[in-house]
């Protein structure tokens, strides 16, 4: 997603009234525009408390993010800031596949940096030969 990109009206609305309130962002909101939503957190710094917030409900609920239509229009810094979050509540084999999904048609050198956040330790073989082994041209040695 653009840093340039407009947001409607009523989204930035909805973000000053709780900017000022220092409320949690409604499920309702986030699950209607969550790619427009970590956009707008990630490139407002002043949305400090707000951005905290959003990465802790997207983490307890990754499908929420993961599962909508806009996901693969993500920029990778909010992709990235997602997938490296500790407390991501998704199995690592879902996490690559995700990958993998966003990163068709954009540059290789940026899945290569996303990938590096998967702890591929915790595959079990099955899941690495199944899910991981047909993409090893795109993995770097150390990690095969």
């Amino acid at each position: 997603m653009s840093k340039n990109e407009t947001f409607s009206d009523e989204l930035v609305n909805d973000f000053l009234d709780l900017y000022k309130s220092k409320d949690k962002i409604t499920s309702d909101l986030l699950e209607s525009q969550p790619c427009k939503i970590l956009n707008f957190v990630f490139n407002n710094p002043s949305f400090t408390t707000i951005k905290k917030n959003l990465l802790e409900t997207i983490c307890k609920n990754p499908k929420i993010l993961f599962d909508h239509e806009e996901y693969s229009i993500l920029d990778k810094d909010e992709l990235n800031l997602v997938i490296e979050h500790d407390n991501l509540d998704m199995k690592e084999n879902d996490i690559f596949n995700y990958i993998i999904k966003w990163s068709t048609n954009k540059d290789e050198k940026v899945l290569h940096n996303l990938i590096k956040h998967i702890r591929f330790y915790q595959f079990s073989l099955s899941e690495f030969t199944n899910v991981v082994w047909k993409y090893q041209n795109l993995l770097s040695n150390e990690l095969i």
